[in-house]
């Protein structure tokens, strides 16, 4: 499972307009559907998979009936320059598949519906994908112009005027940066301002404000202590009572576990200031026996030796 981050999202729409964003952002996903948003192409919908691969290799070798040679990986890096790399890498198990289960088999590529194609047909439109639209399938696709692999989860308005809309949502490792540029450049009247948590308390949070299309202004903590603040601030956490500073270890600690997180710094610094003093005797007696060598050599040939 992904980590989880959570985006509060306020469009300021000073032409009066809120109703039409709103009414574009909109779609079956919910009351903000990135697909609406962002459409991906109906061919998008393959699965990501192991037959991927398996796909491209028959489609782009005619059913392993070219050898792999280095005309045929050119032929792979001309679509997509790594493309020649997993045509090597998958060409003999491809080639094993279609001698086994023979070149007209079918196999379920699609991502909710059936859809029941030989490998060298899928093939077929995963290289047409790469070559249009620059992705394989609808994660490569959603990853390219969404920024997250799915759509918003649990989206909900959280309040609109006809100059303003402010929604929340989570999204799935990070935040759709390309969403927001997509919208304001759509609607080059409008501003969106982006604050986003992720779950991960304290890392991967910031404030991003977007207009026409590009990001204006940002602030993306690079301390984690002021990581931690900011995701208290946007997630709604007191800084006094659900979480606590420590001064030993230079960061907020949650509260329930405050004592014991203390406790095992201490430990572990009592720990190494254990092995460090364990080292110096093991040098001072490195030491001694250096001088005794020295002195035994100094007193057999009467002539002082340093080392």
């Amino acid at each position: 499972m992904p980590n989880w981050v959570t985006n509060i999202v306020k469009i300021k729409c000073p032409n009066g307009n809120a109703e039409q964003v709103k009414k574009f952002v909109e779609g079956e996903g919910g009351c903000f559907d990135f697909e609406k948003i962002v459409p991906p192409p109906p061919t998008m919908n393959m699965v990501s998979g192991s037959l991927t691969d398996q796909a491209i290799v028959a489609y782009i070798s005619d059913n392993c009936t070219l050898v792999l040679d280095d005309d045929l990986i050119e032929s792979a890096n001309a679509i997509v320059p790594t493309l020649g790399s997993r045509v090597k890498r998958s060409y003999d198990r491809t080639k094993d598949i279609i001698k086994k289960d023979g070149a007209d088999k079918l196999y379920n590529f699609g991502t909710s519906d059936k859809l029941m194609l030989t490998l060298y047909d899928a093939g077929k439109i995963y290289c047409e994908n790469l070559m249009t639209y620059g992705a394989l399938d609808w994660y490569d696709f959603n990853c390219n112009n969404w920024g997250t692999k799915w759509n918003a989860c649990e989206a909900c308005l959280i309040d609109e005027s006809p100059t303003e809309l402010s929604y929340q949502f989570e999204t799935a490792w990070s935040m759709p940066f390309p969403i927001f540029c997509k919208l304001t450049e759509v609607f080059k009247d409008i501003e969106v301002k982006v604050e986003f948590a992720d779950e991960d308390f304290g890392s991967n949070c910031g404030r991003i404000t977007f207009s026409n299309g590009v990001d204006v202004d940002s602030y993306i903590p690079e301390d984690y202590k002021e990581g931690q603040e900011l995701a208290a601030e946007i997630l709604g956490y007191d800084l006094t009572s659900d979480l606590i500073y420590s001064k030993k270890l230079g960061y907020y600690v949650w509260a329930d576990y405050f004592e014991e997180a203390e406790a095992e710094y201490d430990e572990e610094m009592a720990k190494k200031a254990a092995e460090k003093g364990s080292e110096k005797p093991a040098e001072e007696s490195s030491d001694e026996s250096a001088e005794v060598t020295s002195l035994k050599l100094e007193t057999e040939s009467g002539v002082k030796l340093t080392f």
